[in-house]
């Protein structure tokens, strides 16, 4: 269901973005080089969990897990903590699992960012640094690089969507750094909409998501890197 319905209080392209069933709902963006061999990558998305969880909701990634292509998966688990995957570099396995030692609000509007520079991970909600545990393993000092696309609602098993969000997701991006990830003071600019663009970061792609017909989100970046809406 791609209603065009949103919290109240989101700030959004005409009002609009996704809402998705928790069922098949997801978009996906094709591989690209712009997303391999990086090891400084920051995530930020925004997003409302309609339902609690009996199994995590994934939400953004490049993580199809039945195929071992898993790089990075950005998910809330059964426990409302906001939680980030990591492939092993070598072969795609499971290599980390880290969780934020805040809880999720369920039915509210909340961002979330990851910034992820050669093996050091930072967690942010709603543009603050949250405290985090290691559940399994650290954070590599590479990133796993596959075929596998970019996926925004979901993640994969074999090509097919599986733990999907039920809610709402938008203004999706990604930033690729020179040397660096963005700070704690520029992800709150993010959160609070200050800043769009940063020195030493190229915005790989973002995705608004604000369309309310058709089959794709655009990528407002300029790079070229449209969703398909599923």
């Amino acid at each position: 269901d791609y209603s065009g319905e949103c919290p109240s209080n989101a700030q959004l392209i005409d009002g609009n973005c996704a809402h998705m069933d928790g069922t098949n709902d997801h978009v996906e963006v094709a591989d690209h080089a712009d997303f391999d061999n990086i090891t400084c990558l920051t995530l930020f998305i925004r997003g409302q969990n309609d339902n609690s969880n009996t199994v995590g909701q994934h939400f953004f990634g490049k993580y199809d897990y039945g195929a071992n292509k898993r790089e990075f998966l950005m998910q809330v688990d059964a426990n409302e903590k906001f939680v980030v995957n990591f492939g092993d570099p070598a072969d795609g396995t499971l290599e980390s699992t880290t969780a934020s030692n805040a809880t999720v609000s369920i039915d509210e509007e909340h961002s979330y960012g990851r910034a992820y520079a050669a093996g050091v991970l930072k967690l942010y909600l709603d543009g603050i640094e949250v405290a985090t545990t290691n559940i399994s393993g650290a954070p590599p000092a590479s990133l796993f690089n596959s075929d596998a696309p970019v996926t925004i609602g979901c993640s994969l098993n074999n090509g097919s969507d599986t733990f999907n969000w039920d809610g709402k997701l938008w203004d999706a991006r990604v930033f690729k750094g020179d040397s660096s990830v963005l700070t704690p003071a520029q992800m709150l600019q993010l959160h609070n909409n200050e800043a769009e663009s940063f020195a030493g970061q190229t915005n790989v792609f973002w995705l608004p998501m604000a369309e309310c017909a058709g089959d794709i989100h655009y990528d407002v970046s300029g790079n070229g890197h449209h969703g398909s809406i599923n």
